[in-house]
C-alpha cells in the first residue's frame, strides 16, 4: 500500500507542475497576444505613415516637374530675348538717341537755365 501511495503522490504532484505549467504557459500565450495586439497597431500606423510620406514625395515631384518646366520655358523666352537684342543692336550694345538740347553756352541767366532744363524734360 505505500508502494500505491507513494505512486499517487509522485502522480499528484505531476499533475500539480503540469497544473502550474499550464497556468505559466497561459501567462506567457496572454502577453504574447498583447505583444501581438501592440505589434499589429504599431503596423498599422506605420502603414499610414508611409501612405502620407508617399503622397507627399509624388506632390514634391508633381511641384518639381511644374518648375523644371515653367524654367524650360523661361529659358527659352530668355534666348528668344537675346537674340532679339542681338540682332537689334548690331550685336554690341544698343545705342540710346538722347534729344539734344539747343546750346547752353555757360550763360547765367536763369531763364536760360529753366529753358534748358525744360528742353531737357521733353
Amino acid at each position: 500500500m505505500e508502494e500505491l501511495d507513494s505512486d499517487w503522490t509522485l502522480r499528484m504532484v505531476e499533475i500539480m507542475k503540469d497544473r502550474e505549467g499550464n497556468v505559466k504557459m497561459k501567462e506567457e500565450f496572454d502577453e504574447l497576444k498583447d505583444q501581438y495586439e501592440c505589434t499589429e497597431w504599431k503596423y498599422t500606423q506605420l502603414e499610414e505613415e508611409v501612405k502620407e510620406i508617399r503622397k507627399a514625395r509624388d506632390q514634391g515631384l508633381a511641384k518639381i516637374l511644374d518648375l523644371q518646366q515653367a524654367l524650360d520655358e523661361a529659358q527659352d523666352e530668355v534666348a528668344v530675348l537675346k537674340k532679339a537684342v542681338r540682332h537689334n543692336s548690331g550685336g554690341g550694345v544698343p545705342h540710346v538717341k538722347v534729344k539734344e538740347p539747343y546750346s547752353y553756352h555757360s550763360t547765367r541767366s536763369a531763364k536760360t537755365l529753366d529753358n534748358f532744363l525744360w528742353d531737357m524734360e521733353q
